[in-house]
C-alpha cells in the first residue's frame, strides 16, 4: 500500500507545470521536492541519490539545507561516507551554518572508523555476498541499525566499494575478523576466498559487475557430434561422428587460450560386399586456439574462437591395388590405412554460470566448424596388410579435405 502511495506522489511531483520540461526535471527544485518525498517514505538510498543530484546543481550547492539533507539521508542509509562528505562540502558555506556543519562532520568522524578494503592481487570488487557480524557490544540503537544495514548490504550483493565507515569494535565478514577504531583509518587486505575472480570479459559500460568465476584456469570434458565428409569421396567416411573432448585453458585479460585433445570416431562404409571392411576410424586430434571473452549478461560468456588442429583421423577405405610377388595374385579393392591432418577450426562457445559464491563450475555449450588437408599413411611398395609377399602397387588417393561441423556440450570447471 506504502508503494502505492509513493508512486502516485512521485507521479504527481513529475506532472506538476515546472516538470513538464526535461530541463525542469533536473531542476535543483524538482530534485530537493524528490529527495523530500522518497526520505518521508523510507527510501532513504534513492532519497541519497535524488539529493546528491540535487546538491550538484549551482543552487543546491550554495544552499546548507540540500546538503543537511544529503547527509541526513546518507546516514540513515548507512552511507557514513557520503553523510561526511555532505558536511564537508558545507563547511565552506558562510555563517553559522559552517559551524553547524563542522560539529556534525566531527560527531560522524569521531563516531565510525574508516576501512579501507584491498583485494587480493589480481582481483576486484565486489566481494563475496557475506556474513558481517560485529563481535562485541553496541548499546546506542542508532549505531547497530547501522551496522544491521551495512550487513544488509554485504549479505545481499557483497561490498562493492573500497571504503566502510563502522563503529568501534571487532568484527567479522565471513569468518575473516578485523577491528575498527573509532576515528582512524585500518586498512584490511581480503584474502582471495571473499573477492572471488572475475573475467575481464568485453561488455557494456552499464553492465555491472559480472558473475565470480573462480579463476582464470579452466579444464573441461565434452561430447562432441560432427557432420561432414570428404568432397570427392572414396576414403569410406560416413557423415556423423561421435567423440570426446577434454580441454585446458587460461585467460589473460579478455583472451583465452586453450588446448584441446578429441578422441572419437567415424563409422566407415565398404563400397564392396566384403563386410570385414566395415568398421570405425577412430580420430585422435590436438587443437590449439585463441579466444576473445565477451559479456553479454553477468552469468554468460560469449567466446569466439580459431585455432590449429592436427592429428589423425584414423584408419581410411581407399580403393588400391596390391600384387603378391610369389604367385601373381592380384588384389583389386579397398585398404584400411591410416591417416595425418591438419587445419583450422573456427567457432563459438557459450559459458553459462550458475549463481554460486565463486563460479568455478559452467555448463559450456559449443558451435564449430573446421577444415583439414591431409594424406594416407601409405605408398606404393608398401607391405599389405602386414604380408611381405603382398605390396601396394595403387591408391586411387592419397590426398584429401576432410569438412566437419558440429556441436559440444560439457562441463567447465574454473580455478
Amino acid at each position: 500500500m506504502r508503494a502505492a502511495v509513493l508512486a502516485l506522489a512521485l507521479l504527481a511531483v513529475a506532472s506538476t507545470p515546472s516538470a513538464f520540461a526535461a530541463d525542469d526535471e533536473a531542476s535543483y527544485e524538482f530534485l530537493s521536492r524528490q529527495g523530500q518525498l522518497l526520505f518521508d517514505y523510507g527510501k532513504f538510498d534513492e532519497a541519497t541519490v535524488a539529493f546528491s543530484d540535487a546538491c550538484a546543481t549551482p543552487e543546491g550547492g550554495a544552499d546548507f539545507e540540500c546538503w543537511r539533507k544529503l547527509a541526513t539521508s546518507a546516514e540513515r542509509a548507512g552511507r557514513i561516507g557520503i553523510a561526511i562528505d555532505a558536511w564537508a562540502s558545507a563547511l565552506d558555506l558562510p555563517g553559522e551554518e559552517a559551524a553547524v556543519a563542522k560539529r556534525e562532520w566531527q560527531r560522524l568522524r569521531g563516531t565510525f572508523g574508516a576501512v579501507l578494503l584491498e583485494p587480493a592481487e589480481g582481483r576486484e570488487l565486489p566481494t563475496v555476498a557475506g556474513v558481517l557480524v560485529h563481535t562485541g557490544l553496541l548499546i546506542d540503537p542508532a549505531l547497530k541499525a547501522h551496522v544491521a544495514t551495512v550487513a544488509e548490504r554485504a549479505a545481499e550483493g557483497g561490498f562493492d566499494t573500497d571504503l566502510l565507515w563502522l563503529p568501534p569494535g571487532s568484527y567479522t565478514f565471513d569468518g575473516f575478523p578485523f577491528d575498527v577504531e573509532a576515528g582512524s583509518e585500518i586498512v584490511v587486505s581480503l584474502p582471495p576466498k571473499l573477492v572471488p575472480w572475475r573475467s575481464a570479459a568485453f561488455r557494456g559500460a552499464d553492465a555491472g559487475p559480472l558473475s565470480p568465476e573462480g579463476g582464470p584456469w579452466s579444464v573441461g570434458a565434452d561430447v562432441q557430434l560432427g557432420m561432414g565428409g570428404a568432397p570427392g569421396g572414396g576414403l569410406g567416411l560416413g557423415p556423423m561422428g561421435f567423440g570426446m573432448q577434454v580441454r585446458l585453458g587460461r585467460r589473460f585479460g579478455p583472451v583465452r587460450i586453450e588446448g584441446r585433445g578429441r578422441f572419437g570416431g567415424t563409422p566407415t562404409a565398404t563400397s564392396t560386399d566384403a563386410d570385414d571392411r566395415a568398421g570405425s576410424a577412430l580420430h585422435i586430434l590436438g587443437q590449439l586456439d585463441v579466444g576473445l571473452d565477451l559479456a553479454p549478461a553477468p552469468a554468460l560468456r560469449l567466446t569466439p574462437h580459431a585455432g590449429f588442429v592436427g592429428g589423425t583421423l584414423g584408419a581410411m577405405l581407399v580403393g588400391c591395388r596390391a600384387e603378391a610377388s610369389a604367385d601373381a595374385f592380384v588384389y583389386d579393392g579397398e585398404c584400411r590405412v591410416g591417416s595425418l591432418a591438419a587445419g583450422g577450426q573456427a567457432g563459438l562457445d557459450l559459458l553459462i554460470l550458475p549463481r554460486t559464491k565463486l563460479g568455478r563450475v559452467g555448463i559450456r555449450i559449443g558451435v564449430f566448424g573446421e577444415a583439414l588437408a591431409g594424406g594416407v599413411m601409405a605408398v606404393p611398395g608398401q607391405a599389405f596388410g602386414g604380408d611381405l609377399d603382398m605390396v601396394i602397387v595403387k591408391l586411387e588417393r592419397w590426398r584429401f579435405v576432410a569438412l566437419k561441423g558440429g556441436l559440444d556440450v560439457g562441463i567447465s570447471l574454473r580455478f
